[in-house]
């Protein structure tokens, strides 16, 4: 595929992949609104996945060895995240991925992750939310406590 094909088709999907925005609104605006748009987006999720590992440390503070565990998943997940958005993008050199990507990219690669972080965030509700007694599967999850 040449570097215009593929530069068409990263920002076509790229399009497609914006939740946060009405479509139509999409066609008014400039690629530099629709990239501080992503980022808007994704600031959003950052804080509310932030805020939710503090609400989870701060529910098992005397818990240390979960605490410990849950940090180092955490940072598990970040390299994650990082190696799977290299992955995605693989032409990308540093300064060099606008051009090889074209100006979507910024917005095509904060909006992956987004999905990401969303994902992510859905993962980490797992600890705030009981799980229904007598699951045996929930390992550190917490479970509905008795009225």
């Amino acid at each position: 595929m040449n570097t215009r094909r593929l530069k068409v088709f990263l920002f076509l999907i790229c399009l497609a992949a914006l939740p946060q925005l009405d479509a139509r609104a999409a066609l008014f605006q400039s690629q530099s609104d629709l990239n501080q748009s992503a980022d808007d987006a994704l600031a959003r999720a950052n804080r509310e996945m932030n805020s939710m590992m503090q609400k989870i440390i701060k529910q098992n503070a005397s818990d240390k060895v979960f605490v410990a565990r849950l940090r180092a998943s955490q940072r598990a997940w970040i390299a994650f995240r990082d190696a799977e958005i290299a992955a995605r993008f693989p032409l990308a050199k540093g300064q060099d991925a606008q051009f090889e990507y074209g100006t979507v990219y910024p917005m095509c690669v904060e909006n992956e992750l987004l999905g990401l972080t969303q994902d992510r965030i859905q993962q980490l509700k797992q600890w705030l939310t009981p799980e229904p007694e007598g699951d045996v599967c929930e390992g550190s999850w917490p479970m509905k406590q008795d009225e």
